[in-house]
């Protein structure tokens, strides 16, 4: 909608190039699958304070933080998902097929401990 009001300042949307079209692409698979990522851990855990927690450091960029501190901090979510989103040149030279992978790999992990906790607890597996 932004969009669309700012192209009668002259940014018209569909004149944007092929490459504006894929970051927002890549923005959009980004919170896309962190979305996803907080629903299969609400599911997973059956709080709604466990997503909260988790998407808190999106908003507060402590993803950037710990994965300037910590090594291994670069392969959370909220850092894999700064990757994908064009905030600054050093965002762009990174891998996004390695991010979304990863990404990936995190929801489906943490979608079979949810497939699990749901079928030890609330399907009779577990008295």
């Amino acid at each position: 909608m932004t969009h669309y009001v700012l192209g009668q300042d002259g940014l018209l949307l569909f004149s944007l190039n092929g490459t504006v079209w894929f970051y927002m692409f890549l923005a959009s698979i980004a919170w896309t699958l962190l979305g996803l990522l907080a629903y299969i851990l609400a599911f997973a855990f059956k709080k709604a304070l466990v997503p909260l927690l988790f998407l808190l450091p999106q908003v507060y960029n402590l993803g950037t933080f710990l994965a300037n501190h910590i090594s291994v901090a670069k392969f959370l979510p909220v850092s894999l998902s700064y990757g994908l989103i064009a905030t600054s040149p050093q965002m762009l030279e990174q891998n996004s097929l390695q991010n979304i992978l990863l990404l990936l790999c995190w929801n489906m992990s943490f979608l079979a401990l949810a497939i699990y906790r749901l079928l030890q607890s609330d399907v009779g597996g577990g008295e």
